[in-house]
């Protein structure tokens, strides 16, 4: 293989195993995103330094607000708990599928496998936009219940899967314009690809695993 393209194609899969990584990690290996020394397990708020516990939030008004919730009223917010949980967890799912199946695909670029590429990767846009949907939907629902931080995960997650589609169909065209030997396209839509990526991995920093989102809602 070319070696300007070999460079940027290894560039690709260690940019997927950044956006896939973890933000912040004990010296365990256990995820610390705001790095206040409280695991995201345990922390109320994960990506908030200030906030471990539900009692570090000044002026709440849950109490309050518990007594005068009507049955109709609750129906519609565990409505609105299993959108937003369920959606969110589609879409974070969907996101790291994805990111295995277009490091399978950079892997048979690598190995100079181009029509590979283009089978393995023929769906992948809609399949994110998708994904993507899933994310707002998400969002959208965390909206109405007002918890801003799932919203903001959730929008992230939005990001980071409009922005891995995006890196799968440049890695798509770089692989078409190899089997033509057009060797400096490809070499500009793979340089694309990383820039998809680097936003991914950027994007990911501020993703929840969905097991926080679920306990943060429930």
């Amino acid at each position: 293989m070319h070696r300007r393209r070999f460079i940027k194609s290894t560039s690709c899969i260690a940019l997927l195993s950044g956006a896939s990584g973890c933000s912040s990690l004990t010296g365990n290996g256990v995820q610390d995103s705001d790095g206040d020394g409280v695991v995201d397990s345990q922390d109320y708020a994960p990506q908030d330094p200030d906030v471990q516990e539900k009692s570090d939030i000044s002026g709440s008004s849950q109490g309050s607000d518990s007594n005068t919730d009507t049955g109709s009223d609750r129906s519609s917010n565990s409505e609105l708990i299993g959108e937003a949980v369920g959606n969110y967890k589609a879409g974070y799912d969907g996101v790291e599928a994805s990111k295995d199946l277009l490091s399978t695909a950079i892997n048979s670029f690598e190995q100079e496998s181009y029509e590979l590429v283009i089978t393995t990767l023929s769906d992948f846009e809609s399949t994110t936009r998708g994904i993507a949907t899933s994310f707002s939907d998400s969002a959208e629902a965390a909206e109405q219940l007002g918890a801003g931080d799932v919203r903001e995960a959730a929008l992230a997650g939005e990001a980071e899967a409009k922005a891995v589609g995006n890196a799968g169909k440049k890695i798509e065209d770089a692989a078409e314009s190899a089997q033509e030997e057009n060797w400096d396209d490809s070499d500009e839509y793979l340089g694309q690809a990383q820039s998809f990526l680097r936003q991914a991995e950027q994007e990911h920093q501020n993703v929840m695993d969905p097991q926080q989102v679920e306990n943060k809602l429930m």
